[in-house]
């Protein structure tokens, strides 16, 4: 979940998603998507490792995770889930998908990629009605991958913009935008990257694992999960490490 300003309520939400949603296989039947327990689920989606709302529009991006650093990963698309009507629209790619480089803010990838195997993703209104989607790529390359939707449901319009290729040490996982273009990913270690100076490290060393990360809506807040002390770190922006503060420490292990 993105544009929060609070801690609980993304963590919350996301461990919700995660138990109310469940990944389709080529074995899945009908009788498997029948509601029980007080649940409903949403087949027709494989592998889902995020979520994020496209606004208040009714739908929901959903990445399709395959593979990863050191494998060799496997199809992993983009798609649009309606929080209501439960309908599954693949985003990307698609026969209609097109591409239109912004080579001054995206200077890294002049074409789409080959394959795509999706992660981490993040959405941001672009100011024209429409959204960004960030998404963590780990097909044919490493990489955040940058789409433009319009008209979210089965007529989506979507554009892929660019790319930024993720440095080797990072592992990404999360990906969170910021305002003035400036882009954060996290996994084994966290980096920020910057239309002016590219790539710095972040916190390395102070969150164990870093995983997933949000942005609060200003900008000057990170909230950043150590997988592997199970904690919800509050940081500032800008790296003031004597600012940060663990929000929560978890029972549950390897949490994203």
């Amino acid at each position: 979940v993105t544009g929060v300003q609070t801690c609980a309520l993304p963590i919350c939400a996301a461990f919700l998603a995660v138990c109310l949603t469940r990944p389709a296989t080529a074995q899945n039947t009908a009788a498997d998507c029948a509601p029980r327990d007080g649940m409903t689920f949403i087949c027709g989606l494989e592998n889902a490792e995020d979520l994020v709302p496209l606004g208040d529009s009714g739908w929901i991006v959903v990445s399709s995770f395959h593979g990863g650093p050191g494998n060799v990963p496997g199809f992993g698309p983009l798609s649009i889930v309606n929080s209501k009507s439960h309908a599954v629209v693949r985003l990307y790619p698609r026969d209609d998908a097109k591409a239109d480089w912004d080579r001054t803010h995206f200077p890294d990838c002049d074409m789409p990629p080959s394959n795509i195997s999706s992660h981490g993703l993040d959405v941001r209104a672009n100011g024209s009605g429409g959204f960004r989607v960030f998404a963590v790529n780990h097909g044919g390359r490493e990489s955040i991958e940058i789409f433009d939707v319009t008209s979210p449901g089965a007529n989506a319009r979507v554009t892929w913009r660019g790319c930024l290729l993720v440095p080797k040490d990072v592992l990404a996982n999360g990906v969170a935008s910021l305002p003035g273009g400036r882009v954060v990913v996290s996994g084994q270690n966290v980096t920020i990257w910057s239309p002016r100076s590219g790539w710095r490290g972040y916190t390395p060393g102070v969150i164990k694992r870093a995983n997933g990360v949000i942005a609060s809506p200003d900008g000057r807040w990170l909230y950043i999960n150590g997988s592997d002390d199970y904690t919800v770190n509050l940081v500032a922006t800008d790296g003031r490490m004597e600012d940060r503060k663990v929000l929560i420490t978890s029972e549950f292990a390897h949490a994203d």
